[in-house]
């Protein structure tokens, strides 16, 4: 009997045993992380140059900033410029201000989108650099690694595969609405934000005990704050929705109260600081409905796809491109089938997400309301128009370009996606599917990044008519040691002409009295600025002219820039 026994008893054992064999089939969690975000971060850096190439990341290169006078973007042109006259400016209080772009007004580097943050560390050890740096190549690398750090971060918490985490990791990097940004309006391709506040919500355990929660959202604050304002509502969004599923899980308002205070104050104690405050004149509302998200952006290709045609929409509406690309879209459309055939077999189990998808929707909710509003477009009809009080205006005219508030959208659809297949597939069934995607994606976007390899690594030159630099007349006010300021006088310059100027004001020590600022509200400003110092020509003054003309009638002598400009002096110019 006691053999018999022994033998059901050991029959019995066999138990462990089997759950043993299952176990092994899933992948080792590493013992080592950090080889893991190494190997993630030479990966990316190799997508990075494979899109960029390596010239970018040169300090000392700028002419594909310049790219034969703004070709490439102007908008480049203004954040690298912003840069060197705030690195050639005196330090202020806010730390953020210059005047030697809008000469004698002071006004914050906030506003040349020159990413602050980045500014003044780069002019603390301004000392140790060439005459000639240019940061935005690096940041675009850096944003590139966080994106997909970050994402990795995440994936980790739900799979031990380190093929799966890292292939996760290179497709949130090969998102198009990143891409379009990155030597656009480089400071909005930190869409890692994004994904760092999503973390409270899929990380949400991990937030749930003690102040972490407190201090990740301060950072975030602080971090948006002195990258990129925008991301404040975005993330401000992603906020809400925190709150809910926590107020969802707890059934307490305390830490919310907390979390919105400690967010909005140290978001405005960084603005202020930055010196975004000072000199701000009515909101400009310039492109407020025009710049708005389209009901089709998601699938949109707006010429991106070599698969998917562009469909209708309104011109202006580029702002609020958010193409997916086909590789996303085909993981969200299998992520939706596998949750269709998971709520038939284990409704319990989908109950227990309930909260955060209850979040994640609402989110994604108030983000496309923002984003298409007020004038609400599918393709190039008008299905409505929202009317709100003017104040109400007002403030939401502060975020002029909506259609971009759409991006936490695209983060909620990929994370959520990913984790869905890794949580109802074996481990190599989901790595495949997750390639494959990678793979299409890539493909789907191929022609862009080969248009964008091609641009980023040839050489530019300026145009000789259209390079100060070149101009001898102007060398002759570099060497003048009276002249301190260089006056943009007509009324008629361009964007890109007050940018190229202000490049050279920078490079001798110089100061300029009009920019290209990112709000058209500071012309009123530089207005007012230039009519002064038309009012009061003395010998510490330089002027350029579009018209020899104008420049006759200050009684100024004049000398030939180029074949488009005149330079006015009250003086002889040796």
């Amino acid at each position: 009997m006691t053999k018999k026994k022994n033998k059901k008893n050991n029959k019995n054992k066999k138990t462990p045993q089997s759950k043993q064999i299952i176990e092994v089939e899933q992948p080792i969690e590493t013992k080592q992380p950090l080889k893991t975000y190494l190997l993630i971060v030479l990966i990316i850096t190799v997508v990075f140059t494979s899109i960029y190439g390596f010239r970018v990341l040169n300090p000392k290169c700028t002419d594909w900033i310049f790219g034969s006078a703004g070709s490439l973007s102007v908008d480049i042109i203004q954040h690298h410029v912003g840069w060197e006259a705030f690195r050639d400016n005196s330090w202020k209080f806010p730390l953020g201000l210059v005047n030697n772009l809008s000469y004698p007004s002071n006004i914050s580097i906030i506003y040349t989108d020159s990413i602050p943050i980045v500014a003044v560390f780069f002019k603390l050890i301004s000392f140790m650099l060439p005459k000639t740096f240019q940061y935005f190549g690096f940041y675009g690398l850096l944003c590139f690694i966080l994106q997909g750090l970050l994402s990795a971060r995440i994936i980790k918490k739900y799979t031990d595969s380190k093929l799966i985490i890292i292939t996760t990791s290179v497709l949130f990097t090969i998102i198009p609405a990143m891409i379009f940004r990155i030597f656009y309006h480089t400071a909005l391709a930190s869409q890692w934000l994004l994904i760092l506040a999503l973390e409270t919500l899929f990380l949400y355990d991990d937030y749930k005990e003690g102040k972490k929660i407190y201090y990740i959202w301060a950072l975030l604050a602080f971090l948006i704050s002195s990258i990129h304002i925008y991301y404040l509502l975005m993330c401000g969004v992603i906020l809400t929705g925190y709150i809910l599923l926590d107020i969802l899980n707890t059934k307490k308002i305390k830490k919310s109260i907390l979390l919105l205070i400690i967010y909005i104050s140290t978001a405005l104690l960084t603005i202020y600081s930055f010196g975004g405050f000072v000199n701000m004149t009515k909101n400009d509302s310039f492109g407020f409905g025009s710049y708005s998200y389209n009901l089709n952006g998601l699938i949109n290709s707006q010429g991106w796809s070599a698969f998917l045609k562009q469909l209708p929409m309104i011109n202006e509406q580029y702002e609020g491109f958010s193409y997916l690309g086909l590789g996303v879209i085909l993981l969200i459309i299998t992520s939706i089938i596998l949750t269709i055939i998971w709520y038939r077999k284990d409704k319990e189990e989908l109950k227990q997400h309930r909260n955060i998808t209850i979040a994640c929707i609402f989110i994604s909710i108030i983000s496309i309301i923002l984003a298409v509003s007020p004038k609400v477009y599918l393709g190039e009809h008008l299905l409505f128009e929202l009317k709100f009080p003017s104040f109400i205006n007002n403030i939401w005219a502060i975020f002029r370009s909506t259609g971009r508030l759409v991006w936490p959208v695209i983060y909620i659809l990929m994370l959520s996606s990913v984790i869905v297949i890794i949580k109802r597939l074996n481990w190599k069934y989901a790595l495949l599917i997750i390639a494959i995607c990678t793979c299409i994606q890539i493909i789907d976007i191929g022609h862009v990044i080969t248009n964008l390899n091609n641009n980023y690594t040839k050489e530019y030159t300026l145009n000789e008519d259209y390079n100060p630099y070149k101009f001898d007349n102007l060398k002759k006010v570099s060497k003048n040691k009276d002249i301190k300021i260089l006056v943009l006088a007509s009324s008629n310059f361009y964007d890109d002409e007050k940018m190229i100027f202000a490049d050279w004001t920078a490079n001798h020590h110089l100061k300029i009295n009009t920019f290209h600022f990112a709000r058209t509200n500071f012309n009123e400003i530089t207005d007012r600025n230039t009519s002064k110092l038309l009012k009061s020509i003395d010998k510490t003054k330089a002027y350029v002219f579009k018209e020899e003309q104008e420049c006759k009638n200050y009684n100024l002598n004049c000398y030939e820039l180029g074949v488009n400009y005149y330079l006015g002096y009250i003086k002889e110019l040796n």
